[in-house]
């Protein structure tokens, strides 16, 4: 037993110095690649992935990506084919990449793989991690700012599906309404696909038409769409994930953009650091995973100061945005 005992000892000791136990290896991340589920210029979410790629090369990191891979079939094989060519962290990009990235992780256990979007399951293997976004912080003060800038009192909110970051928006939206007006009448609606921007378009025009006066929207050809209608009936608008301002320069409130970079950053730290564990890494407002862009110069003075004072106790940590409690 004393025998069993020391072998056993030695080996423990033996196997942390050497760095086979895998939480304490530590490695230098050069290499970051990129699996999208949609086009790189979406003006939308695979957009915001592909802006902080370039970031990453900028910095000196080799980087690479495939876009337009939206089925799980395909994004498998996508997530294996740069594991396998010898890259340092695969990010999958999209809620479609969560069971995918899961397994092909398990498969390359000298590799790390990001999923954006999504959550930790029971069975996540060490290497990889998920990151998010609190897009129901930029909701809540956009919708704050709905509030103060409608005459109809009835708000609107188009999106394509009711998953993730389009969700967790919509919840902030409807907190920051109601925090003004808590009769405000909200309309809320899915279209059911991320790309139909006709049927957002009716969408909203049928809103508008019932005396919706502001509009939030959110997610690819969706927001085009929602935007369109806005723009040619002069009502507010507001957007999230991309810049709508070019697009409605006099109609565009303002915008919450996703920033991926300091996010992706603070995970290669925590690679390189030996650190990194199974958890969601939180895009936010006080960490700039998260920004809102400066509000339309039409917005009274006194709303600008007050969506800005609101942005800052959210960055402090004095205003939080409550769970959502679920029905």
């Amino acid at each position: 037993m004393k025998k069993l005992s020391l072998f056993l000892a030695c080996f423990l000791v033996g196997a942390f110095l050497t760095g086979s136990i895998w939480a304490a290896e530590k490695v230098k991340v050069k290499k970051v690649a990129a699996v999208l589920v949609g086009p790189i210029d979406d003006h939308s979410w695979n957009e915001s992935a592909y802006h902080a790629l370039m970031g990453l090369e900028k910095e000196g990191y080799e980087v690479a990506y495939v876009e337009g891979v939206y089925e799980p079939v395909n994004i498998v094989p996508a997530l294996r084919k740069y594991a396998g060519a010898g890259y340092d962290l695969v990010i999958g990009h999209g809620f479609q990449a969560l069971e995918g990235i899961n397994e092909v992780a398990k498969e390359f256990s000298n590799v790390y793989f990001l999923g954006d979007t999504g959550y930790i399951k029971k069975d996540s293997p060490p290497n990889l991690a998920v990151a998010d976004i609190r897009d129901d912080q930029t909701g809540y003060l956009e919708g704050v700012l709905a509030a103060l800038m409608t005459c109809t009192n009835k708000v609107g909110f188009v999106s394509g599906l009711d998953v993730g970051e389009l969700h967790r928006n919509a919840y902030g939206f409807e907190l920051g309404l109601k925090s003004v007006y808590p009769q405000i009448e909200f309309h809320k609606v899915y279209t059911g696909d991320f790309h139909d921007a006709e049927g957002a378009r009716e969408i909203a025009l049928s809103m508008i038409a019932d005396g919706v006066d502001v509009i939030n929207v959110i997610g690819n050809g969706v927001s085009y769409g929602a935007l369109s209608a806005c723009v040619d009936k002069g009502v507010w608008v507001t957007g999230n994930t991309w810049d709508i301002r070019p697009f409605a320069p006099k109609v565009a409130l303002t915008t919450g953009l996703f920033n991926w970079l300091p996010i992706w950053k603070e995970v290669i730290k925590d690679i390189e650091a030996g650190t990194l564990k199974p958890k969601i890494y939180w895009a936010t407002l006080a960490n700039d995973g998260h920004v809102m862009t400066p509000l339309n110069s039409k917005v009274p003075a006194a709303t600008c100061r007050q969506i800005e004072a609101l942005k800052e106790q959210i960055i402090s940590g004095k205003l939080v945005i409550p769970p959502e409690k679920m029905k």
